[in-house]
Order: C-alpha cells, then structure tokens, then sequence
C-alpha cells in the first residue's frame, strides 16, 4: 500500500526534489522518494505537507503561514526596539563614564596660585 503524501506551496511556485508545488496539492507516493527527497521537501518553510491521501486545504495553509509570518514579523520589531534600547543605555554609560573621567582628573589637578 503506497503511502501518500500532499505536498503545495501556499505562498506560490516553489521547485524542490525534482517537483513542481504551488497552492494546490501535489500527491506523492512517499515510498517513491529518496531520504534526500523527503529531507528537502520536509525542511521547507514555504512547504506544507500532509501525511495520507487527504488534500492540502491551500486556504488553512496560506492562514497559517500568515499567522507565522506576522509572529515572526512582532519579534524581530522586539529585538530591533531591545536592540536600540541596550544601545541608547550604552551610549548613556559611556558618556557617563567619560564625565566622571572628566571630573575625577580635574579634581586631581593642583590648584594654580
């Protein structure tokens, strides 16, 4: 008994292990693939695969990898705005550091008379 998987590319076109994906499901025979075949196909992020011989619904697939996409798109803003924070704080100590520098060498400086 072969088994079945569904395999489309919600986000559009997409050549990986020698077929062609696009948002409507391509049905494979697992058994007919190379273990180099099943990884590439399994390691695509732009790739959603069913295991059996039900259809990829496109319109779940493309949800849900928009759902993904706007997640990912709100952390990296959150580690660009920590980023900038911890740089704005760097420059703060740093300057802070250069003043105190500043006051603690003219506070060693003699007195002119």
């Amino acid at each position: 008994m072969a088994r079945l998987i569904s395999v489309c590319a919600p986000s559009g076109a997409r050549r990986r292990a020698g077929f062609d994906f696009g948002p409507e499901a391509v049905h494979i025979d697992a058994d007919e693939l190379s273990h180099e075949q099943v990884e590439a196909i399994v390691s695509d992020p732009q790739l959603v695969m069913v295991e059996g011989a039900g259809a990829v619904d496109p319109d779940a697939a493309t949800a849900a990898n928009d759902e993904a996409t706007s997640i990912l798109e709100k952390a990296r803003k959150e580690a660009d705005d920590l980023i900038a924070a911890a740089k704005l704080e760097a420059e703060k100590i740093t300057s802070d550091a250069a003043t105190d520098t500043t006051k603690a060498q003219s506070a060693e400086k003699p007195a002119k008379k």
